[in-house]
């Protein structure tokens, strides 16, 4: 298996809101006793990043940003990412894995509104914010933007490549997909599945402006969801985020088992904890 190369550098700083969410995830996995962690340890600084930047709707019928998931099996980390934020509570958050919960594996909107829309079925997530923020431009709200997160995985899928030349057509330059590009599928890893050639190429010449990024770069990406939010009106944005599956686990990093692990135990827990920390104090 080629080895995905991990993104950090020591000039880089970490942000304290990505540490802090990226240990709510672990412990609200270990309590849950289940979840996909390694999709959502990648997600990270990339969830931290939208929510610091955004200006999310908190329904899918509300004003604002709209955030979909297309990689619904990271869910875990969406509603931690939800919770730091404040749009849901931390009792709500605890209550993942557990029968009747309104966080259900995949995020599910007639349970919970703030998941904004049901994603799951890999390769869908696109067209659906396609939808979205053609609904944005029909409704007079020009300013929203709709911002879709996938795996590079999915995109062995040919739904996103269609919903990708239909973007284009339409112009929808508030749509911005960012792709976590972890090297990783559930069975391995993507040089040895289906690899995509030149993702960025690809792209390019579907006709949308596109940008590759340290997916663990909080403040990177922070400069670049700004730089882009108002540039090129008709032109739709591809960000391909340069990430690690398990990010902050050691032994977890870029490994097929971090797909769905079992918890980590409470010593390994104290340890991790206080590895992101002192990781975080080092590179500030």
């Amino acid at each position: 298996m080629t080895e995905h190369p991990r993104p950090f550098d020591d000039n880089q700083a970490l942000d304290p809101r990505s540490t802090r969410l990226r240990i709510t995830i672990l412990r609200t996995h270990a309590v849950a006793g289940q979840g996909h962690l390694g999709s959502s340890l990648s997600l990270v600084e990339i969830l931290s990043a939208l929510f610091a930047e955004g200006r999310f709707a908190t329904n899918v019928t509300a004003e604002g940003d709209r955030l979909v998931l297309s990689k619904g099996h990271a869910a875990l980390g969406l509603y931690c990412a939800l919770a730091e934020a404040g749009i849901i509570s931390h009792a709500t958050l605890a209550t993942f894995g557990q029968n009747g919960s309104t966080l259900e594996p995949h995020p599910n909107e007639t349970v919970l509104p703030e998941g904004s829309v049901c994603t799951g079925s890999l390769g869908q997530g696109l067209s659906i914010g396609l939808g979205f923020a053609y609904a944005s431009r029909l409704s007079g709200r020009s300013d929203e933007r709709t911002v879709v997160i996938l795996g590079d995985g999915e995109l062995n899928e040919g739904q996103p490549w269609e919903a990708a030349i239909a973007a284009r057509r339409l112009k929808l330059g508030t749509l911005l997909a960012i792709v976590d590009a972890n090297g990783m599928q559930q069975d391995g890893a993507m040089s040895d599945i289906m690899p995509i050639d030149d993702l960025q190429g690809a792209w390019a010449a579907l006709g949308w402006q596109v940008h590759t990024v340290d997916g663990h770069d909080f403040r990177g990406l922070l400069s670049l969801l700004a730089e882009i939010r108002d540039v090129c009106p008709d032109t739709p944005k591809l960000i391909v985020a340069q990430t690690v599956k398990g990010r902050g686990v050691p032994f977890l990093e870029n490994a097929v088992d971090s797909h769905y692990p079992s918890p980590l135990d409470n010593a390994e827990l104290d340890l991790i904890e206080r590895l992101l920390i002192a990781e975080m104090r080092d590179v500030q």
